[in-house]
């Protein structure tokens, strides 16, 4: 693995780690959304409503257990070296016409752009793990279920966002384009780096998991209060993606499919993981009752369900 390369992918690991540990934290923390201790009705106001519906699934202790084994793999594969030499280089389909129309000439434009698109990759957690369910949801609404299960539902998401662009990398080993550009430049290959995690852009699938959290969180709870405010949530996170991708192009860290699939698997999970797991999904509800029966020659129970 590269310095640079490490220096990504190393923080990052850190970081899920430092997240995963607040995970491991909380699930052995009591069962979110339980019912609360009754109050006098006369003497206490009516509680505030959740902005998580009672009808929503809340985080469950499988989803934690995918969690942390996802983030675990990340680990893994994070401190493993990336293979030097490539299985995969140049671009298919599209990807030269578009790296000539996008790629930065001159190499201070190139980094300056590689700089935009590792302040977005850092800053991606912010809005789905920090502002939302800790400043608006905790802090703003005194919502402390929708917090918890906010934060555990991003960050289950992210894990496994995170983990697949590494599984992606360390299969494809496809070698980045201003790697491939040195060589050319440098057949005797001195100044050039041996760096093989173009596909599919980490970077890119990452924010873009953060744009998914983020248009969901705010498609179903009234995190900011209007419509408006939580859709414009929603297009500040997209544009932040949109920005990634245009800077690792421009950057040529990346061809345009790797940020294409990268943006299509960030934005799937970030999207889905929420909406399919808890949003759109109902509690399932057992009831079961047991009453005496006295018709017959004998005492009898009958047992009735609801499911």
């Amino acid at each position: 693995m590269t310095p640079a390369a490490c220096l990504l992918h190393c923080n990052y690991s850190v970081r899920t780690a430092v997240w995963l540990l607040l995970l491991l934290l909380l699930t052995l923390a009591p069962a979110v959304g339980r019912a609360e201790p009754q109050v006098n009705a006369i003497s206490q106001p009516a509680a505030k409503p959740s902005m998580w519906r009672d009808s929503w699934p809340t985080f469950s202790w499988p989803e934690g257990v995918a969690t942390v084994s996802a983030g675990a793999l990340t680990a893994v594969l994070a401190l493993r070296q990336q293979p030097q030499q490539a299985r995969w280089s140049g671009g298919i389909l599209f990807d030269d016409a578009v790296r000539n129309a996008v790629r930065l000439d001159s190499a201070a434009g190139r980094q300056r752009a590689r700089r935009v698109g590792d302040m977005t990759y850092y800053t991606a957690p912010l809005l789905p793990l920090i502002v939302d369910p800790l400043l608006v949801s905790l802090l703003a609404h005194g919502d402390g279920r929708a917090a918890l299960n906010s934060e555990l539902v991003g960050l289950e998401a992210f894990s496994y966002a995170g983990m697949l662009s590494f599984v992606s990398t360390r299969i494809s080993v496809r070698e980045r384009p201003d790697a491939t550009q040195c060589r050319r430049e440098h057949p005797d290959g001195v100044g050039c780096e041996r760096d093989t995690e173009a596909f599919w852009s980490g970077h890119t699938s990452i924010v873009a998991a953060s744009a998914g959290l983020v248009c969901a969180s705010h498609q179903y709870m009234p995190l900011w209060g209007s419509p408006v405010a939580d859709a414009s949530a929603c297009a500040l996170a997209a544009a932040s993606a949109l920005v990634t991708s245009v800077s690792r192009l421009a950057a040529d860290r990346h061809y345009a499919s790797d940020v294409i699939v990268g943006m299509g698997v960030g934005f799937g999970f970030g999207y889905a993981v929420p909406v399919l797991l808890h949003y759109t999904r109902k509690k399932s509800a057992l009831t079961l009752a047991i009453e005496p029966e006295t018709v017959g020659s004998g005492a009898t129970f009958t047992v009735a369900g609801v499911f």
